[in-house]
């Protein structure tokens, strides 16, 4: 062997094989995108999304997180399902009801009534939510919903029967829950006095934020010897319902605002 020839073999030990999965292989063609939604389909995965009660509730909610983002979706797949039309109309779902669009209004009988075949009756759900809230409540519900009434006031309590939340038992259990640990009143006051000066939602966030910055505050809400220590604790308190309100307590405001 010749010194080039061993100078050579002595090279090839240190060189590194060459992959041919990665040298050889050809390049991957481009992808083709994704088909578009056929008209029927784009109103399948619209009625899909408005039947997903979170996305609906930030579609109907001016001042929900993520609104724009919902709506601006909403208004793609609007597009699909509609060439040519503009942007859909953001308009509120109807109302809850048990009754069928053709049953008579004034009926009393569950037949009469509207029951939808194959589910209980309207009786018989009704007995079920009496059943949950005893179980929620004990034996003293009503008394306990009485306090949760008188808390709320007649303005509140009327808003909150005309949504579908006015017979959960799920959401009587939280009014009642508010009402009892307000024993004095002090956090409906406050929610009282700051919808009244129209701070809610991204308002009741930045009231929250200023209060967290003024020491004098800070002090009274966190020392429970404070002299303002539960009147800090209740606005902090109602800051919090009309910053992240409650459900029950959403859809019940959205009826005060569209009465007024």
């Amino acid at each position: 062997m010749s010194a080039d020839d061993a100078i050579a073999a002595e090279q090839d030990r240190y060189t590194e094989p060459v992959d041919p999965y990665w040298s050889e292989r050809a390049p991957a063609p481009p992808r083709e995108p994704a088909p578009a939604l056929t008209p029927d389909a784009a109103t399948t995965a619209i009625a899909a999304k408005l039947d997903d009660p979170d996305f609906a509730k930030r579609y109907y909610g001016e001042y929900e997180k993520g609104h724009n983002d919902a709506v601006g979706e909403m208004a793609g797949l609007y597009s699909l399902a509609h060439p040519g039309d503009g942007p859909p109309l953001i308009e509120r779902p109807a109302e809850p009801t048990m009754r069928r669009p053709d049953a008579p209004a004034t009926a009393d009988t569950d037949a009469a009534a509207g029951d939808v075949p194959g589910e209980p009756s309207a009786e018989l759900q009704a007995e079920h939510r009496a059943e949950e809230l005893l179980h929620l409540l004990g034996d003293n519900a009503g008394e306990r919903c009485d306090t949760a009434r008188a808390w709320l006031g007649p303005e509140m309590v009327e808003a909150v029967n005309a949504t579908e939340f006015g017979n959960d038992p799920q959401a009587i259990a939280e009014m009642v829950d508010l009402a009892e640990r307000d024993t004095e009143g002090l956090v409906r006051a406050n929610v009282n006095e700051l919808l009244g000066k129209q701070i809610y939602h991204s308002g009741a966030t930045l009231e929250r934020k200023r209060l967290e910055a003024d020491q004098e505050f800070v002090d009274a809400y966190l020392k429970d010897y404070h002299p303002g220590h539960g009147a800090a604790m209740a606005k902090m308190e109602a800051l919090r319902l009309l910053e992240h309100p409650p459900k029950w307590a959403y859809a019940a405001m959205e009826k005060l605002h569209a009465n007024r």
